[in-house]
C-alpha cells in the first residue's frame, strides 16, 4: 500500500488509477476487505494501463477476483484516454490465468518479468 500511497501523492490526479479494496457484503451488511485491485499508474502515452488483483486464500474460488477484474475494466474503458489494458502473471497460476480469460484477456506472450506472461484487453471498436 506505501507505492500506492505515494503515488496518489505525486499524482494527485491518478486517485482511481491506484489500489482499490474489494469488499465483501455480508448479509447482516457488515463488510470484509478480501482482497485488493487496482492499476500500476495512469494511462501512459500509449493510453495503456497496467492491472493486477489478489484475493486472499480464504476468499478465493469463489467468484471475486473475475468481478473485480469485470469492474476494473468497466471503470478503466469509461475513460476514453484508455485503449488497452495488459496484466502480467506466471504461467503456472492458473487461477490467475483463467480470471484474465473470463475478462476477456488474451495471451500475448512474454511479460516484462523473467518467467512472467503478459496478458491484454483491447478497447472495442
Amino acid at each position: 500500500m506505501t507505492f500506492f500511497t505515494e503515488y496518489v501523492e505525486k499524482h494527485p490526479d491518478g486517485v482511481g488509477w491506484a489500489a482499490w479494496y474489494i469488499l465483501r457484503c455480508g448479509e447482516d451488511g457488515r463488510k470484509t476487505a478480501i482482497g485488493t485491485c487496482g492499476f500500476t499508474a495512469k494511462p501512459d502515452e500509449t493510453g495503456t494501463v497496467e492491472t493486477g488483483y489478489s484475493i486472499l486464500p480464504e476468499h478465493q474460488r469463489r467468484g471475486y477476483a473475475p468481478e473485480a477484474v469485470a469492474a476494473l475494466v468497466e471503470w478503466a474503458f469509461s475513460h476514453p484516454v484508455v485503449e488497452r489494458i495488459i496484466a502480467h502473471t506466471f504461467p503456472d497460476l492458473r487461477a490467475s490465468i483463467r480470471v484474465l480469460e473470463k475478462c476477456g484477456f488474451a495471451l500475448v506472450g512474454a511479460g516484462e518479468e523473467e518467467g512472467t506472461i503478459r496478458f491484454e484487453l483491447r478497447r472495442k471498436g
